[in-house]
């Protein structure tokens, strides 16, 4: 038996370390001040105006507060360039003495022989003091402020990251994820020799089969044509940011497929590998919806279970189809942004082949022993029974024709206390 496996306690666990480079993720940057950038995470985002700040920091250090919605950790970041007069005049402090001398400043907190403990990051030394604290409401923080040396200078950056989670003095992959992030001024030189200043053409690939889907416009309300083959890299003739902040390629469709008659294909930057100066891709508009209707299958042919197919070939073929989620979705809980997270964070598959009936000549199918009801021309709905907890999960297709559709599953659920909406993205097709 086919079904979606959820496990949603991994919600509340840590996000796998993904180590980055001070050159990469440079699509959605962080302004530290003094020259000094965060690459920001897919998960974490700037708190919107009724999220309380635990531990706010004096004005005249210009610190950067950050949230991670998927586990409630805040991080109160203060850069290097609003420390200098706490370190100036000063020789070149070890560890300790520089987070002795930050704490009497940041905090007002005089400490002696500070118990730290390196912190573990890959692009960056520092070192990290863990603690707990109870709140007057009874709550326990657990946290750790952490000092950072960004360059061989003695510029000392200082996070002070917290969450309300007793995993986070065990388990701080996401809090690393963060900081090492940083991106020092030199990492942005712009001198000719640059690569950045050179302006390298940009080209995208994919690795995975049938997970880069191509449109015919930036959106996954767009149609969908085809998947992008696997192995081979592709021109980036443009590049737009939609209002969710999704980024999109535009592609040069010669070379994906010169028989298309859409004017226009595009595929989103989330699904694909990347190559060159892809930052660097002059913004281009929108073309407008006029969603391409497929080709309709011969007069009076029929579906494998034997009904009629109309014209427009809005209802999907009888055969063996796979399901493939995205492998980002979407998710915004109360009080913060929308943030991309990684699907097998949830979902212990993202690819589900079986084998889909279609019945009351294209009033439903079933699909995963699941079925599901035609609600408007070419789009069918249902809901999935999950094994785990018994909880169903709403699924749209819509079909783009005989053997290929797209669609969304979107549901909701509470993390850390948080209401939270989920979307992902999803296609299936026959064959």
């Amino acid at each position: 038996m086919k079904r979606f496996l959820v496990m949603l306690t991994l919600l509340l666990m840590v996000i796998p370390s993904v180590a980055q480079d001070k050159t990469q993720n440079k699509d959605n940057l962080i302004d530290l001040g003094g020259g000094y950038q965060l690459a920001l995470p897919r998960t974490w985002t700037t708190p919107t105006p009724n999220i309380e700040i635990t531990y706010p920091v004096d004005d005249k250090f210009d610190s950067v507060v950050l949230v991670d919605v998927l586990f409630a950790t805040q991080a109160v970041i203060i850069s290097p360039a609003a420390l200098a007069d706490v370190f100036d005049g000063q020789e070149k402090l070890s560890f300790e003495d520089a987070y002795i001398l930050a704490m009497a400043e940041i905090y007002d907190f005089e400490v002696s022989s500070p118990d730290l403990e390196p912190a573990g990051l890959e692009n960056y030394e520092g070192m990290v003091l863990k603690y707990t604290n109870s709140n007057d409401d009874g709550t326990v923080i657990f946290g750790g402020t952490y000092i950072i040396e960004v360059d061989d200078s003695g510029s000392y950056l200082v996070a002070d990251v917290y969450s309300d989670g007793d995993d986070f003095l065990d388990e701080n992959e996401r809090v690393v994820e963060l900081l090492d992030a940083v991106i020092a001024p030199e990492s942005t030189a712009t001198d000719s020799g640059d690569s950045q200043a050179q302006g390298e053409p940009c080209f995208v690939s994919t690795e995975t089969a049938r997970t880069a889907t191509v449109r015919v416009g930036p959106g996954t309300n767009r149609t969908a044509l085809l998947f992008l083959p696997v192995g081979d890299e592709f021109s980036v003739t443009g590049r737009l940011v939609t209002d969710d902040e999704t980024v999109w390629y535009q592609l040069d469709k010669t070379e994906v497929d010169p028989t298309t008659s859409a004017a226009e294909l595009w595929v989103a930057q989330a699904d694909v590998d990347e190559a060159g100066d892809c930052a660097l891709v002059g913004e281009t508009s929108a073309p407008p919806i006029r969603p391409i209707i497929p080709s309709a299958p011969p007069a009076g042919s029929t579906d494998g279970s034997g009904a009629t197919v109309p014209a427009g070939g809005t209802i999907p073929q009888s055969g063996t189809w796979t399901l493939v989620l995205a492998e980002r979705g979407l998710v915004s809980c109360l009080g913060t942004n929308t943030v991309e997270f990684e699907t097998d964070q949830i979902f212990i598959s993202r690819v589900f082949t079986d084998n889909l009936s279609v019945a009351g000549g294209g009033a439903s199918f079933t699909f995963l022993e699941f079925t599901f009801v035609k609600t408007a021309q070419g789009a069918y709905s249902g809901a999935i029974a999950l094994d785990s907890n018994g909880a169903s999960y709403g699924v749209k297709f819509y079909v783009q024709n005989t053997g290929f559709m797209s669609g969304e599953t979107v549901f909701n659920e509470n993390v850390q206390g948080l209401a939270c909406s989920f979307t992902i993205p999803l296609t299936a097709s026959r064959g």
